[in-house]
């Protein structure tokens, strides 16, 4: 019985073919490990939103501006994300960076923090709620723009520890100054009042 013998140029593509297969996944995965990262994004508040921020006549307002300011950015990003249009995503995301910046350098420029506990309270609670919303963003981005998206993730936690900070650092303090002077602090249980010395019994 006559055996089936390939031929030469079918032999030499059944040699060849699994050693370019694998030349070209090597390729491919260096390529994926050097992309480069994309250039981070500016952040400015645009023309039309400071002149927002301006209009505003009481700390309050303005603060209440700033976070809404930076709702907006937020909301377009993750629409630009949803829609794959991550350059212009990276765009809203360094205006939201450069409204929430802004909002914490004007309550520091205004005063005592402690007369501002409410707004920097609701500052640190706006930047908390946007924490899961950033995270979900990187998730479904190229890891070239998710490099970007982790650095405004960084820096909405340091914004939160400012803004924390400022709510509670007095009152910290304040308590931390009782303890040294041998007070006790509000978790702490009452002393016991001193009791007169009673006679020692003589013999």
């Amino acid at each position: 019985m006559k055996k089936y013998l390939p031929s030469y140029p079918k032999l030499l593509a059944l040699c060849f073919l699994p050693l370019v297969t694998l030349c070209l996944a090597d390729q491919a995965h260096a390529q994926e490990n050097h992309l480069m990262p994309a250039p981070p994004p500016m952040k400015f508040i645009s023309s039309n939103e400071r002149s927002q921020l301006s209009a505003t006549h009481d700390t309050k307002s303005r603060i209440r501006a700033n976070l809404e300011l930076a709702e907006t950015r937020l909301q377009h990003a993750e629409e630009m994300t949803s829609a794959q249009r991550y350059d212009d995503a990276a765009s809203d995301l360094g205006c939201y960076q450069g409204l929430m910046e802004d909002a914490l350098h004007f309550l520091a420029d205004t005063g005592n923090p402690s007369k501002l506990r409410d707004l920097y309270k609701r500052v640190e609670l706006s930047l908390r709620a946007h924490a899961p919303r950033l995270e979900a963003m990187r998730r479904a981005t190229p890891v070239e723009y998710a490099v970007n998206i982790k650095a405004i993730m960084d820096f909405t936690r340091d914004a939160r520890t400012e803004a924390l900070n400022a709510f509670y650092g007095n009152t910290v303090l304040r308590e931390n100054a009782e303890d040294g002077r041998g007070g006790s602090s509000s978790n702490a249980p009452p002393a016991k009042a001193a009791s007169p010395q009673e006679p020692q019994n003589q013999p």
